[in-house]
């Protein structure tokens, strides 16, 4: 269908369960309405469209699941998830400006296909994100106008890191490279459970708790999401070459025979032009860099776990509980599951 790749009601990564599958359709709704016709022609061209799984519900999900724990739901709580979902897809669409490829073609063609895609991202990303300042406008609490701001300037600082790392290599750092793309995750997972908490009327604890399951839960997820490129168990995940050179096995691979080692890795990844090379793949995962990686991940999972355990009543800890199930522990991956 139009536009599939903005927003699924189904998830690559966990299950969406019954009692959200309504409001996730509503979201999608909210997310379509408004389009003017000239925008909307773009999602006729798959070319425009976000690869698969970029517009998972995940985000819009811990909205409706935070709210709905502290005994809130409704049209609000459907509209605010839908702004967190729209500067999601506003800054993923302005993040790949530089990084669309020509698909393996020169010429003056190709150049011209390159900037004609770039020029559809700024305009699909900022009306994304102007249609997200009316929500947030419109619903006219402070604290949540105030978080979303905030988060989206934060975002924007993460992403200068990210430019700034590649036009100063000498600065590289593994952890540093790490926290940068795994912060980057991070932060709408937070500000989505922190939104649902606050129209929940959480307390400042209560939050505070959820915020920090996000960041935790988000570094985790950076680590799966990297882990589906490497062991190919996500259907249509082809990110570019300039993301893979940061995916955790790489990093580790980094940390153990050193940059130079690295280094070469990557070439090897930007020669072929899209997901890593089978033979790269198969020296990541003799050396053991995959296993690492996937037991990194659950730790960062059963920290965050232990973050909610650590908050006296907190609401909504066995819908998360179960999420996190899902996403880090289910056996043989999601490959082939319908959500």
């Amino acid at each position: 269908p139009r536009g599939e790749a903005l927003v699924s009601g189904s998830s690559l990564y966990f299950n969406v369960p019954e009692w959200a599958g309504k409001d996730l359709e509503r979201v999608r709704s909210t997310l379509f309405e408004p389009l003017p016709p000239s925008l909307r022609t773009l999602l006729d061209d798959r070319d425009m469209l976000l690869p698969a799984g970029e517009g998972d519900p995940l985000r819009p999900f811990l909205v409706l699941l935070a709210a709905r724990s502290m005994g809130c739901s409704g049209e609000r709580v459907v509209r605010l998830a839908a702004g967190v979902q729209m500067i999601h897809l506003a800054s993923l669409l302005h993040d790949r400006l530089g990084a669309v490829s020509g698909g393996g073609v020169s010429g003056e063609q190709a150049e011209r296909d390159h900037h004609q895609k770039e020029a559809m991202d700024i305009l699909l990303g900022d009306f994304m994100f102007s249609r997200a300042s009316c929500i947030i406008i419109e619903d006219g609490e402070e604290r949540i106008v105030r978080d979303m701001i905030q988060t989206s300037i934060a975002s924007a600082e993460v992403q200068a890191t990210l430019v700034s790392l590649e036009k100063n290599p000498e600065t590289y750092q593994p952890s540093r490279c790490f926290d940068t793309v795994a912060e980057k995750l991070s932060l709408l997972l937070s500000l989505g459970l922190r939104v649902g908490a606050m129209l929940g009327k959480a307390s400042d604890a209560e939050m505070e708790a959820l915020s920090e399951f996000g960041a935790l839960f988000g570094r985790g997820l950076r680590i799966v999401r990297d882990l589906e490129c490497w062991q190919g168990s996500a259907v249509g995940v082809s990110p570019q070459p300039g993301e893979v050179r940061y995916h955790h096995p790489l990093l580790l691979l980094w940390e153990q025979e050193g940059k130079e080692a690295w280094e070469d890795a990557v070439r090897e990844v930007r020669h072929s032009g899209g997901p890593p090379p089978e033979d790269l793949r198969s020296r990541v995962e003799g050396a053991g860099y995959i296993r690492s990686s996937l037991s990194e991940s659950r730790r960062y999972a059963e920290e965050a776990v232990s973050r909610l355990e650590r908050q006296p009543g907190l609401r909504g800890t066995a819908d998360l509980n179960g999420l996190v199930l899902d996403v880090f522990f289910r056996e043989g991956g999601r490959e082939g599951e319908e959500a």
